[in-house]
């Protein structure tokens, strides 16, 4: 009513043509009302403490298998494109193979959407009468709907919508695995043209769109698929099973209360019934949080190591036995060796497994300072002092004919804690009395460069990689290297829970919890004053975002394409 009044007295004022007092008395409602029109027009979803609490403790109607992501997913703010949908708005019918291509004891064909039970009908004769039991395995007699062909003898499970992977009605045939009988399902499917073929991860995108899984919990799933360490699926396991989420969805939660509050205050003043201490509540509320997300993303990348694997830069002087070191990690022929100087240009890289660890290893071109070194090995050279800055442990090696401190001379920040100094050919030097004497004179010299390393506790091992000599003691040393990097890896405690910086996985994870953590830091630096409330509040808006962002409940087109390309057609 009381708007009613204003908008008359508005007209009034506007045909009375009274300007100057029309003028007057809404510059007087601007000043009156300016905080609060602000924070009104700047309110979305999430700020609407009332509507938000009624929301929140509704049940979803659809779909609870990730409860706290299905009650908010339709006000989820994505882009996503119209394609794939029939003109009803209804998603299109999809089927694809779910194993991998190729002559095996079986195969799985998946079919997701509204059209499941008429090619379930089609396929299986629907003279047939088949009991749709949920969750049932049911065997039965594929044949082709057009020619009455008969194309396998199966078995099926049909997976009544919400309580299937995707959300919608689902059906999976497991067939004999042969490449015929799968591409004659396959053509049957499409030729009935109430389904087309799934494009890739088009199954985990629907079952992300119905509120099945958050964002974090997909990428673990992949993650599950291409893992190849059992630290790696102790890692994907823990996220798909909500570890990570959790966590965020706590942050989000308490970020969302203190933003309700202070929003409450600034719409109702006196009328909200809220605590007179609510500043320095949400203050501290708010302090918390930064403390947790600043512990996770700062300090050293240990979940992104598990999950892209340790890196290690095999360094040093042209032709020293890098390349053979690295063949012999390798247990194959990776690189090419020679006795020509200069051999290796570009990085060859290898994936190791240690101590259940995945270990990325690098052979790099060999450094040195000469005139006769064309611009192809200069780039080369630049790019081993690249991979060395970027390598977790370094392993240096040196002709132990021709060992010298020229290379670390000339290069002071190769030396660090993740160093292990190698002397190669040492069965050339045990052979020759006088290069052997002169070497050891080196070792017991106090003073000299080798013992420096020593005094740095740094490893100087004397290996022959033409011999094996050396090597099953250098293997030890590098896993002890890497036993120090995870000595602190536990995906399970006594209270069944996981630190937060072994659960992130992917630097985006680390970029929206920091950007997040800067907008709190930025709320924390505002005085405690109610005339500060509107901008205040809008860093933790921007806070809840951010990791929103991390599960999917702000997303774009484009990250979602870049997260379900990886997937397999199938999935």
């Amino acid at each position: 009513m009381r708007h009613c009044n204003h908008l008359s007295w508005l007209l009034w004022v506007s045909s009375s043509h009274c300007i100057i007092k029309f003028q007057r008395d809404l510059t007087d409602i601007w000043k009156e009302k300016f905080t609060r029109k602000l924070c009104i027009i700047s309110r979305n979803y999430f700020s609407d403490s009332s509507y938000w609490r009624s929301r929140h403790r509704s049940r979803p109607k659809v779909m609870v298998a990730c409860s706290h992501f299905a009650t908010e997913r339709n006000q989820r703010v994505y882009a996503f494109s119209e394609s794939g949908r029939t003109q009803n708005n209804i998603p299109d019918t999809i089927f694809a193979l779910s194993t991998p291509p190729g002559r095996a004891a079986l195969a799985v064909v998946r079919i997701s959407g509204a059209h499941c039970l008429q090619l379930l009908k089609r396929l299986c004769n629907s003279s047939d009468s088949l009991e749709l039991v949920p969750r049932k395995l049911i065997r039965t007699r594929i044949v082709d709907p057009y020619t009455g062909a008969h194309l396998d003898d199966a078995m099926f499970t049909y997976f009544r919508s919400p309580k299937s992977y995707t959300g919608e009605d689902m059906i999976e045939f497991y067939l004999h695995g042969s490449p015929a009988v799968v591409a004659s399902v396959l053509k049957v499917l499409e030729d009935t043209q109430l389904a087309r073929l799934a494009q890739p991860g088009e199954f985990t995108r629907r079952a992300f769109e119905n509120g099945k899984m958050d964002l974090v919990k997909i990428e673990a799933l992949a993650d599950l698929i291409h893992s190849e360490t059992t630290l790696q699926v102790q890692q994907a396991l823990k996220n798909l099973d909500g570890a990570l989420s959790n966590q965020l969805y706590a942050w989000r939660d308490q970020l969302m209360t203190t933003l309700a509050h202070l929003e409450g205050l600034l719409d109702y003043g006196e009328e909200a019934e809220l605590p007179d201490d609510i500043f320095e509540k949400a203050f501290s509320s708010c302090e918390k949080i930064k403390l947790e997300i600043r512990q996770a993303v700062e300090g050293t990348s240990i979940g992104e190591m598990v999950h892209d694997g340790i890196k290690v830069a095999i360094l040093g002087s042209p032709n020293a036995g890098k390349s053979t070191l690295l063949n012999i990690l390798a247990g194959r022929d990776v690189a090419i060796v020679t006795n020509i100087p200069g051999t290796t240009r570009d990085i060859v890289q290898v994936s190791l497994q240690l101590n259940g660890v995945k270990v990325i290893c690098s052979d790099t071109a060999g450094i040195r300072e000469d005139k006769d070194v064309n611009i192809v090995e200069r780039e080369g050279i630049r790019r081993a002092l690249e991979k060395a800055s970027d390598a977790n442990i370094k392993i240096i090696v040196q002709d132990a004919q021709h060992c010298s401190n020229e290379l670390l001379e000339k290069y002071p920040s190769l030396l660090d804690e993740n160093v292990i100094f190698v002397l190669n050919k040492w069965d050339l030097i045990e052979h020759n009395a006088s290069e052997f004497r002169q070497l050891e004179q080196i070792f017991q010299d106090q003073h000299s460069w080798l013992n420096s390393l020593l005094k740095r506790n740094i490893p100087v091992l004397k290996i022959s990689c033409m011999t094996g000599s050396g090597i099953p003691h250098l293997i030890e040393t590098l896993q002890s290297f890497i036993s120090k990097w995870f000595e602190k890896v536990h995906f399970q405690d006594e209270r069944n829970e996981t630190a937060v910086e072994l659960l992130i996985t992917r630097q985006r994870h680390r970029n929206c919890l920091k950007e997040a953590l800067a907008a709190i830091e930025r709320f924390g630096e505002f005085q405690k004053t109610p005339a500060s409330i509107v901008l205040a509040a809008e860093e933790l808006r921007q806070a809840m975002n951010e990791i929103g962002k991390i599960t999917g409940h702000v997303a774009t087109e484009q990250l979602l394409d870049v997260i379900f390309r990886d997937f397999c057609i199938g999935k």
